[in-house]
């Protein structure tokens, strides 16, 4: 019996010695030692990086009142270059021709300025004549020579004076300072163009064959 109770701590150490020196299982650490984990791989990222997008353009703080006049202005640049760049081509007169290329040449200038004056205030202008300026532009395509100069000399005496007039409007009671200036700038140079058109009208009442001689 004596010998029985020795045996059985003897065997129990056995047992755990044995325990000790197994191998543990796949993927559980030994006892006694530092876990051994794999840096895991980044995977790279597939996400696209977020596109900036455009703020959109805001609306033009113009008063209404401004943005028809530079919506006028800049359609009556386009008929007044329109129209010099015929009178060019088919006047028959010299100083016919001569006011052509001053108004393709003056007309470009104050087209600029009201360009930048119209980006920086995010403002659309029109791209057309209005109608009632369309039917001007028909009517002298179809005109060559002495009766194309009867009809340009005319037309741009009522244009520029409604130019004029309109100009004169925003120069005294336009709320844009930009816009104002550009009007009070422009104003002389429409009342050259006025004087200038005004005398061959002149003429034209004077005369029986307007012009003839005149080149």
């Amino acid at each position: 019996m004596q010998r029985f109770l020795l045996a059985c701590p003897a065997a129990a150490l056995l047992l755990a010695g044995t325990a000790l020196a197994a191998p543990p299982p796949p993927g559980q650490p030994s006892m006694g030692q530092p876990s051994m984990a794999q840096p895991s791989m980044a995977q790279p990222s597939t996400a696209q990086p977020a596109q900036s997008q455009p703020a959109p353009s805001q609306p033009s703080q113009l008063s209404r009142a401004d943005q028809r006049f530079a919506a006028y202005a800049a359609q009556s640049n386009m008929v007044d270059a329109q129209a010099g760049q015929l009178a060019m081509q088919r006047g028959a007169s010299g100083r016919v021709k001569q006011l052509g290329q001053q108004l393709m040449t003056d007309q470009t200038g104050i087209n600029d300025a009201l360009q930048q004056i119209a980006q920086q205030d995010n403002l659309t202008l029109p791209t057309q004549p209005d109608p009632m300026q369309q039917m001007q532009d028909r009517r002298l395509n179809v005109l060559y020579g002495q009766d194309f100069d009867r009809a340009f000399v005319s037309a741009q005496l009522a244009s520029t004076g409604r130019s004029i007039a309109m100009y004169q409007r925003e120069a005294q009671s336009g709320r844009d300072p930009t816009l104002k200036q550009f009007a009070q700038q422009t104003l002389p140079v429409l009342r050259r163009h006025y004087a200038l058109t005004a005398a061959l009208s002149q003429e034209t009442t004077n005369n029986e064959a307007p012009w003839r001689g005149q080149d």
